[in-house]
């Protein structure tokens, strides 16, 4: 029997909050979410400039979103 595959999606964005295993991560792009994932399985490779998700069904690589600066008031 062959060992299954999980697709891969390698993506710009941040995490709403925390991952924890054996919960749902929620993705942001732009600031707004855009993905909701399976149960998450494991974390790998967490980086300053990002992460990689295993969930159940796919391994999501996650290159960090850079944050825009707040603008001054005038």
């Amino acid at each position: 029997m062959k060992p299954v595959v999980k697709p891969v999606i390698k993506l710009i964005g941040n995490l709403a909050y925390e991952p924890a295993i054996g919960e749902r991560v929620m993705i942001l792009q732009d600031g707004s979410p855009k993905y909701y994932t399976s149960t998450l399985m494991a974390v790998h490779n967490r980086k300053k400039s990002g992460i990689e998700l295993e969930t159940r069904n796919t391994i999501y690589k996650i290159t960090y979103e850079k944050r825009k600066k707040a603008k001054k008031a005038a």
